[in-house]
């Protein structure tokens, strides 16, 4: 007989911690529903369970090296610093490259990996490097956000391109680049004509990757005002009417907690901001003006 990951038990009581009175999941059961009929579903239920976990056997298979999410030790940050690191060293090195976000509908990452890899493999495509001797990063993946980098010429754009068509073919998905984005690192005068023959839009510095700003410098403000403007959402005058002060210190808290923090991990806030964020804090905890 074939070994178990785990017990029924153990699954079960996993469950029993789960909240009852949540919003049901996407097959339209809630929680409850798995709780008080578990001597019903129990035999289905566990095999699931089991299929589900032997997927672990077999997930580096099927998830590319270059892909940030599904694999266990991996952070969203990793993705958005080694990009920060291969902006910062092409501008250091002064030596022109393009970054392109394609706007894919789903994460097909081990396909379009193996695409890129192939052509990196046969030098068709250089990728940006930290270090000279370092390792080549030709994309980079998070779900389905992918960021591809390559020199700035024509020749290499073009290859890209025909990668993207491939893509296409293989996985029956169409592929917006319109709603693509193709960024400069130090090649402001044939940006245009690259973006063209891509079919994608410009986009300046600094950049969104994954929700942070790639490129913007430290004492940069304006990268800041999504923030502060969420931040004045959350903490919108009339709510403090309906709150105790009690309340509105929690509510304050789960702000910090939520908005500014994540940007730290790659931005210094700036004394302004911290003025700014403070005094909203200050207005809506002290019922002032």
């Amino acid at each position: 007989m074939e070994k178990s990951f785990f017990s029924e038990d153990e699954v079960y009581k996993v469950i029993q911690h789960f909240g009852s009175n949540k919003s049901p999941g996407p097959d339209g059961f809630s929680m409850e529903f798995y709780k008080f009929c578990r001597h019903i579903i129990k035999a289905d239920f566990m095999r699931l369970m089991e299929e589900f976990f032997r997927l672990k056997t077999v997930m580096h298979k099927l998830v590319s090296d270059f892909q940030g999410a599904f694999i266990k030790g991996k952070q969203i940050l990793d993705g958005v610093l080694i990009a920060g690191e291969c902006v910062d060293s092409r501008l250091k090195d002064k030596k022109p490259g393009i970054l392109c976000k394609i706007d894919m509908e789903k994460a097909f990452d081990n396909i379009l990996s193996k695409l890129v890899d192939d052509v990196v493999l046969r030098k068709q495509i250089y990728g940006f490097q930290v270090v000279e001797g370092g390792t080549m990063i030709s994309h980079l993946q998070f779900a389905y956000d992918a960021l591809l980098f390559v020199d700035a010429n024509a020749d290499e754009v073009k290859r890209l391109l025909l990668i993207l068509t491939t893509f296409e073919l293989l996985t029956c998905m169409k592929l917006n680049l319109e709603k693509s984005t193709m960024i400069c690192v130090g090649a402001d005068e044939v940006i245009q004509d690259l973006a063209l023959e891509l079919g994608c839009i410009v986009e300046k510095f600094p950049f969104k990757y994954l929700g942070l700003p790639i490129g913007a410098t430290a004492r940069s403000t304006a990268v800041w005002d999504e923030v502060v403007a969420r931040m004045d959402v959350k903490l919108e005058t009339w709510k403090k009417k309906f709150l105790s002060r009690e309340g509105r210190l929690v509510l304050i808290m789960s702000c910090l907690a939520s908005f500014p923090v994540y940007f730290l991990t790659l931005v210094p806030m700036p004394v302004s901001v911290e003025k700014k964020l403070n005094k909203l804090m200050r207005n809506f905890l002290w019922n002032s003006s």
